[in-house]
């Protein structure tokens, strides 16, 4: 299968670049950069200052750049081929990779992967500590691997607090205020080139969730937003803060998450053969697709099969009867509808308590 999940999405953030240097905007809108130092090295030649001062390669390349120094410089245009050079080879080249090498024709869709936050880069602060860094490793190890993985998150327009000491030694902590046009994201699109998005239900209303993605190497990363105008003033920071505080507010970010996830990939036409839960903060993903096996679509001749049991591992044991699922074609998700129930194949999901 290819080990790639391609995720459409709307423009990005308008900056202009002259053409010889056109291939910064695609390495800009890939967290490939991350991991890889000769990339942002790239980046804080564009601009030092403002590279120090943002660590994101959007606000550096919208600001205003010296281009004409830069392409007179013969030793800047050799380091920019050359890292372009190895970026488009990465995302080209997966085929000589470990999962096609042992495990092409063990899967016929890819891996879902949900957790609560990611730790890819300290410009992009959706994410508190540990299980954060352990959770962005594995999405950039899968990509490494040319591994068919789709992951799902939360998007914290005001992140996770950021501690600091005041001149009486008491500690203060205030929240960061996220610009999305000024992060490395981009609107994803649904099936009819609308931007997605998906709804869950709350008591006595109906929460809308628009999703972005960050592009992650090979792997795509949903992130779910209710900061949107169609939901109630209340509603709107549901997903503003990570680990926010009062029992309801977290109850409603983790119904989103999973909820809202397997919609928002459902709503993209992607069929996970196997489903994993980085910690129980995702677990209603597993009530959805229970409630995707009882009540089917009535365009789908599937046959039901065994729910999933819910434990600290949680497996159904055995390998999907892919033969007896019928797809059911693509849908609207940016209806906002609670999403056409699914064959619901999928291998395992399991709870990853390791963090």
């Amino acid at each position: 299968m290819d080990s790639a999940v391609r995720v459409p999405t709307l423009p990005g953030a308008t900056f202009r670049l002259p053409p010889q240097l056109e291939g910064l905007r695609r390495l800009a809108f890939n967290l490939w950069w991350t991991w890889h130092p000769r990339a942002k090295i790239l980046f804080s030649r564009v601009d030092g200052p403002a590279w120090t001062r943002y660590r994101n390669p959007i606000p550096v390349l919208a600001g205003p750049v010296a281009w004409s120094e830069l392409l007179d410089n013969p030793a800047f245009m050799a380091e920019y081929q050359q890292v372009i050079r190895e970026f488009d080879g990465y995302m080209t080249d997966g085929a000589d990779h470990w999962f096609h090498r042992r495990h092409a024709d063990t899967l016929s869709g890819p891996i879902a992967y949900f957790c609560a936050e990611y730790g890819f880069y300290e410009s992009l602060g959706i994410y508190s500590g540990g299980l954060g860094v352990l959770a962005g490793d594995h999405v950039k190890s899968a990509s490494d691997m040319a591994l068919p993985l789709v992951a799902v998150g939360l998007m914290y327009r005001k992140g996770y607090f950021r501690q600091t000491i005041d001149a009486d030694g008491h500690q203060e902590h205030a929240y960061p205020d996220f610009d999305l046009t000024r992060l490395p994201l981009l609107r994803v699109q649904d099936q009819e080139g609308d931007p997605l998005e998906v709804s869950v239900e709350l008591p006595g209303r109906t929460l809308s969730v628009a999703v972005w993605l960050a592009q992650v190497g090979r792997v795509p990363v949903l992130l779910l937003d209710t900061d949107v105008p169609e939901n109630d003033e209340a509603d709107r920071p549901i997903t503003h803060i990570l680990y926010v505080r009062g029992r309801e507010m977290r109850l409603h970010q983790e119904l989103v998450l999973g909820v809202g996830g397997v919609r928002a990939i459902r709503g993209l036409g992607v069929e996970p053969v196997a489903w994993h839960l980085n910690e129980g903060h995702s677990a209603f993903l597993l009530a959805e697709r229970a409630r995707e096996r009882a009540t089917p679509c009535s365009r789908s001749t599937h046959r039901s099969r065994p729910a999933t049991s819910a434990s600290t591992s949680i497996s159904s044991g055995a390998s999907p009867d892919r033969s007896s699922t019928a797809t059911t074609g693509p849908r609207r998700a940016a209806s906002r509808s609670s999403g056409c129930s699914r064959s619901g194949a999928g291998r395992t999901a399991t709870i990853d308590s390791s963090t």
